[in-house]
């Protein structure tokens, strides 16, 4: 329940979905210090973001494939697959159907840049609950000869935290184990897509053709993959899982936190929204 402002004699009770529901188990703001309630709720909102566009991504594959299949069906006529059939150019030559995916790729970035949002206030967050004036963000930097997602916070935990906070060293293990699996990669896919368009290597929806009537068979229609060859779907809902293993352990370890009001394991992907991956 919030209490509005200082001079409003309302109180205000708020309704949440649910993925913002799944988020306060890990950014319960009665654990944390006084002056912090903004931090810890603006860390809430990108976490409750992140899932969202995780969970619209699998729900617009599924659509994705149907108008997919629907354009196939339309354009590729039996007039025109005989023609494709009784050319005389490029006999040899496969053909493959691809999909543009511009909704799953929207959902993508928008996954991508709720999650450096989240990393860049939790990071600040991070850092007051250790030195309350302290102001950082989830920024790159070399550690041993690697330059990773925040890397800047490694830095300032090992030059400037304070010698009484005894799990320098572990959080910034922490930190960088996390970073060297999967956060820098992640970043570095974010950077793309926002700086430089599609990532290299990533595969879309797609389907070969054949020189008969109909020229498409729908199951063999291939989903989008990451250049490793993993499933896009998959891809984004192992995030989930890594991001919720990384603010367990980073937040047992911070000071200042009332761990007995965080519901540790408690950050996971409504399963009401998520997709079938097999569509």
């Amino acid at each position: 329940m919030d209490k509005g402002t200082q001079n409003d004699d309302k109180a205000y009770i708020k309704f949440v979905g649910e993925e913002r529901w799944a988020t306060f188990g890990i950014f319960n703001g009665n654990a944390f210090p006084p002056g912090l309630e903004g931090i810890v709720s603006d860390c809430s909102s990108r976490a409750a973001m992140f899932l969202y566009h995780v969970n619209a991504l699998n729900m617009n594959m599924t659509a994705s494939k149907r108008m997919f299949i629907r354009q196939l069906k339309s354009n590729l006529s039996e007039q025109w697959t005989q023609g494709f059939v009784n050319t005389k150019i490029n006999r040899d030559m496969n053909f493959m159907a691809i999909y543009d995916g511009l909704d799953y790729l929207a959902a993508f970035n928008c996954m991508l840049q709720e999650l450096k949002s989240l990393l860049d206030i939790y990071a600040n967050l991070m850092a007051k609950l250790i030195i309350p004036s302290a102001q950082l963000k989830f920024s790159k930097a070399i550690i041993e000869g690697i330059n990773i997602s925040g890397g800047k916070v490694v830095l300032w935990l090992r030059n400037s935290a304070p010698t009484n906070f005894a799990n320098t060293s572990l959080l910034s293990e922490v930190i960088v184990k996390h970073s060297t699996d999967w956060i820098t990669q992640a970043v570095k896919y974010r950077d793309t897509l926002i700086h430089y368009g599609d990532i290299k290597g990533l595969k879309h929806m797609h389907v070969m053709l054949k020189r008969e009537y109909p020229p498409f068979n729908e199951a063999e229609i291939e989903l989008p993959a990451m250049p490793d060859g993993r499933l896009l779907t998959d891809y984004c809902i192992g995030l989930v899982d890594k991001l919720a293993n990384f603010l367990d352990e980073s937040l047992k370890l911070l000071p200042n936190v009332d761990h007995s009001l965080i519901r540790f394991g408690s950050f996971v992907l409504p399963k009401t929204k998520t997709a079938s991956r097999n569509i």
